[in-house]
């Protein structure tokens, strides 16, 4: 790796204990400990791709997504059985050939014929020969059974996450804490999740925006959203200021998709936009990042078709399991997108009714890369 104090080429040997054995200096980031081969270089690249320099402010979270991002094999079909038109996809399970099968049988019965011959004419040789194709048809019969049973396996486990290098628990353990350490602060730019900016709420807000996702928020509060906009950011319906009329924001997901309705249902006679990530903007990206979950439910499948907002091909990708969460966004995507939000929605006040409000334009998600 190369030393990110002194520029060095370094060997394995030569930054024991992570220090540079050149300089002296300590540097946070082993490649060698983390499986996505990080280090600090490019660490502080992936950082400044995502502040614009350090002109913008991003979360951690968003740092995984961008860092941990891997795209996965496109089979033809879910595990599920759920088709899905060329979308990412888990990779398919092992499969073991079917000459395991028509091999094991032969060998058996080669075995059994073997045996008869070699008893009736009392030969040794064929008596051998007929143990061998016996432990012969019997490993490949084995193997046949042993495949069947872990493909069996696969398609009954969920799929949490193919897109996933390294977890956020690992990266805050093997990334974050070690920087700190080290550096005492994060890079410039970087914010923590649970960061609290001093102002969440405009001194005149127009708008409430709603957003469960609190890196999402973070993100928005700590480059000046709120007051650039006119917003008053929450988490909760509970929260929402009364009068106010409110830009739902959510994630590509089928309970996602599903939240403007319900904050519509709790919220009665309240203008309601839906500037929520919509699935046609990740679903058809190549290198969108995406999760996977447990599938939806029949009841929930029903809501999101009672919806009328959504195509077909929309509806099988949330039927999948597959939603992309709104901390895969670039603060630069997300900044806009809700910029975008709250423009359209003051020009539809007064025009429209809530039940007319469907999602509103987003600017295309990047495609995402393992690394900077």
């Amino acid at each position: 790796m190369i030393c990110p104090h002194c520029n060095a080429s370094l060997l394995f040997k030569q930054r024991a204990g992570r220090r540079c054995s050149l300089c002296g200096k300590q540097f946070a980031v082993e490649p060698r400990d983390n499986a996505l081969r990080l280090n600090d270089r490019r660490v502080r690249r992936a950082v400044e791709g995502l502040t614009d320099g350090g002109r913008l402010a991003c979360t951690v979270t968003q740092l995984w997504w961008a860092l941990a991002h891997q795209p996965a094999r496109v089979p033809e079909r879910l595990p599920w059985r759920t088709p899905v038109p060329q979308q990412r996809t888990p990779p398919r399970p092992p499969h073991t050939p079917e000459w395991y099968t028509r091999w094991g049988a032969a060998g058996l019965l080669s075995g059994v014929a073997l045996l008869v011959t070699g008893v009736l004419s009392e030969n040794g040789l064929l008596t051998t020969a007929a143990a061998a194709a016996f432990v012969f048809g019997v490993v490949m019969r084995g193997r046949r059974w042993k495949g069947r049973r872990h493909r069996v396996s696969l398609l009954k486990r969920p799929w949490p996450s193919t897109y996933t290098g390294m977890t956020r628990a690992t990266f805050e353990a093997k990334v974050i804490a070690p920087w700190k350490q080290v550096y005492g602060r994060l890079p410039q730019g970087l914010v923590d999740d649970d960061h609290r900016p001093a102002r969440t709420r405009a001194r005149e807000p127009r708008f409430a925006l709603l957003c469960e996702d609190a890196s999402a928020t973070t993100c928005l509060a700590a480059n000046g959203a709120p007051e650039r906009h006119g917003l008053a950011l929450v988490a909760q319906v509970a929260d929402v200021p009364a009068g106010l009329p409110v830009i739902v924001l959510h994630d590509a997901g089928a309970g996602g998709v599903l939240h403007p309705s319900r904050v519509r249902e709790a919220l009665p006679g309240r203008l309601v936009f839906d500037a929520g990530l919509p699935p046609r903007a990740v679903m058809d990206r190549r290198g969108a990042a995406v999760a996977r979950a447990v599938p939806p439910g029949a009841g929930t499948l029903r809501l999101l078709r009672a919806l009328g907002t959504l195509n077909d091909a929309e509806r099988r990708w949330l039927a999948g399991g597959w939603r992309s969460p709104l901390a895969a966004l670039p603060p630069k995507v997300l900044l806009a997108g809700v910029e975008r939000a709250v423009a359209e929605a003051q020009a539809a006040v007064g025009r429209h009714g809530p039940a007319d409000m469907g999602f509103l334009d987003w600017p295309p998600p990047p495609v995402t890369a393992a690394g900077p």
